[in-house]
């Protein structure tokens, strides 16, 4: 099993940072901070998603399959949509909301990451987590958990870009890689 964490779109990143400046100089953070939400509901379709990254969409066809959502944003993140549409970078709406939160995660001082385990975490196991990361990143942590049958006992930890290995399976895989390079005088 591969761990599917994902790596921030560059592209949505540089498009949802914009989109915050925008509304936030324009006071319309409130409606945007909804439609981003709107929007990660709608990208939560595989049709949606599978048909938003076709090569060189039209820009009607992707306004045509976005229709039912458009009317109920607000102007800046309607303005967006159609913007991704005409530039042919559709395929940056299915990470536009993610990035967005992660800009206003930033900005308040909050990391998101996710902790794996071979089993169900406890709250409380989770909440220990999240204080000792706060302490270590000097910035609130919120996890959120996901089993991986493969790490044996003990946790994954992901926060940003840093991947804190305390399983079992990373410790037999650090004496595997200490063995391999031992000498044998």
């Amino acid at each position: 099993m591969t761990s599917d964490i994902q790596v921030a779109d560059p592209v949505a990143t540089r498009w949802a940072h914009a989109l915050h400046a925008l509304a936030s100089q324009k006071g319309a953070l409130d409606a945007v901070r909804k439609d981003m939400s709107l929007l990660a509901g709608e990208m939560r379709h595989p049709k949606v998603r599978e048909f938003l990254t076709q090569a060189n969409l039209p820009k009607a066809d992707v306004l045509k399959v976005l229709q039912p959502l458009m009317g109920q944003l607000s102007p800046w993140t309607q303005k967006t949509v159609e913007l991704a549409a005409q530039r042919r970078r559709a395929a940056l709406l299915i990470g536009l909301p993610e990035a967005f939160q992660r800009k206003e995660d930033e900005l308040s001082g909050v990391l998101q990451g996710v902790v794996e385990s071979p089993r169900e975490l406890a709250s409380t196991e989770v909440q220990n987590l999240e204080q000792a990361l706060t302490l270590r990143f000097h910035k609130k942590v919120v996890l959120r958990t996901r089993q991986n049958p493969e790490l044996i006992g003990g946790v994954r930890v992901f926060v940003g870009a840093q991947m804190i290995d305390r399983s079992v399976q990373g410790r037999l895989d650090g004496l595997a890689r200490k063995m391999r390079n031992a000498s044998l005088n």
